[in-house]
């Protein structure tokens, strides 16, 4: 099945890049098994139409054969991935040392993704003494952070070359960032918001299959889980390069809500 194109006002050259990646790759799928029929005509068919327009031209104009050096292009820059599998790295161990660089940890339920207090979105509000009490606690539960301050880039795309590709597009804008890997080759990255601070956006969703892919920009209002078990994986969360624990706030790359909706 080809993508299924859902509206979206915000982020749109990363929403034209996932349709555009997307309709290429589910073409490529297409002509292999129709290609022995001849049947163009099914391939004009199931092409969606919220394909940008010269996309759609030019998958026509190439359908006698496979876009597999089309592929190849997108390829090309990738940064190689270099994530090691961490020590596992738990609430009451590491919570401290990210409330004094600066971040607001919240234990997060062991091998889940849901906070294990109430009210996390107000643990920024906590006086030290309160906070401190919470620090000492929750021996094996995950780490999440309160974001807001944070723009965590959620790349929530299964398919390898468009993760990458995705990963490398806003690189390339906003510049490099701590990447967070929970189930690979899904990632996110990590900007310091500055200026006036802004509540979360996506981009488009698009579909093959059952698969789903959106990147969504977590903001004010959410937590993300940056240490502990990943739910489906079973597997401690990995770090590319730099991890955040290891981090200061102000090291952060930064991102502001004009570059958020680029």
């Amino acid at each position: 099945m080809l993508p299924l194109l859902m509206k979206s006002d915000a982020n749109p050259k990363l929403s034209i890049l996932l349709q555009g990646e997307f309709a290429c790759t589910n073409f490529m799928k297409l002509y292999q098994e129709t290609k022995s029929a001849h049947a163009s005509i099914s391939i004009k068919t199931h092409l969606k139409d919220g394909l940008k327009k010269e996309t759609f031209q030019n998958l026509l104009k190439h359908q006698a054969e496979l876009p597999s050096s089309q592929l190849k292009k997108s390829m090309n820059g990738f940064v190689t991935w270099r994530g090691k599998m961490t020590n596992i790295q738990y609430y009451k161990s590491y919570a401290k040392r990210l409330y004094d660089n600066n971040f607001f940890p919240i234990p997060i339920v062991p091998g889940e993704k849901r906070p294990a207090i109430k009210e996390w979105s107000k643990i920024n509000e906590l006086d030290e003494d309160s906070y401190k009490k919470i620090l000492n606690m929750y021996d094996d539960h995950g780490i999440g952070i309160l974001l807001g301050n944070i723009c965590a880039i959620d790349i929530d795309i299964l398919d390898k070359k468009l993760s990458f590709k995705v990963t490398e597009f806003i690189k390339n804008f906003l510049g490099e960032a701590p990447t967070r890997i929970g189930q690979y080759p899904k990632s996110a990255l990590f900007y310091r918001v500055l200026g006036k601070k802004f509540n979360k956006t996506s981009t488009t969703i698009c579909t093959s299959g059952d698969q789903k892919s959106q990147v969504e920009f977590l903001a004010s209002g959410n937590q993300i889980v940056i240490a502990g078990i990943h739910q489906k994986t079973g597997k401690p969360y990995q770090w590319v390069d730099e991890n955040l624990i290891d981090m200061d706030f102000e090291e952060l790359p930064t991102i502001d809500i004009n570059q958020r909706d680029f």
